[in-house]
């Protein structure tokens, strides 16, 4: 099967447990349809704030980033204008220095109803 096809029609990916350590811009280019996304229990440290630009993942409704280890994100990376649906983010769990969680907590929580 074409796989272009197969990912343009995706609506939910699981990658948990695969050791990612970095999300990048391009990292979810054309999966338009993905409405939920379960990063769980990687090694997630930094995630590009561009990701969610340029209508990457319009109807990401889920997104799970639970048991990382993310240092890093700016605080416009889960704006509505980035990710206009966004309705559960869970980001428990995440680096080991308290001032770098709370920084990240605090972006998110900003932005996430």
């Amino acid at each position: 099967p074409d796989l272009s096809v197969v990912a343009r029609n995706l609506t939910k990916l699981v990658l948990r447990h695969n050791e990612i350590t970095e999300l990048r811009k391009t990292d979810f280019v054309n999966l338009t349809r993905l409405m939920e996304l379960d990063l769980r229990f990687n090694k997630i440290r930094s995630i590009e704030n561009e990701i969610f630009l340029s209508g990457n993942l319009p109807g990401l409704e889920r997104l799970d980033l639970r048991d990382n280890e993310i240092q890093h994100i700016a605080r416009e990376t889960f704006s509505r204008k980035n990710v206009p649906r966004l309705e559960f983010l869970n980001h428990v769990c995440n680096g080991s220095d308290m001032n770098q969680a709370a920084e990240f907590i605090n972006a998110v929580s900003s932005n996430v109803h």
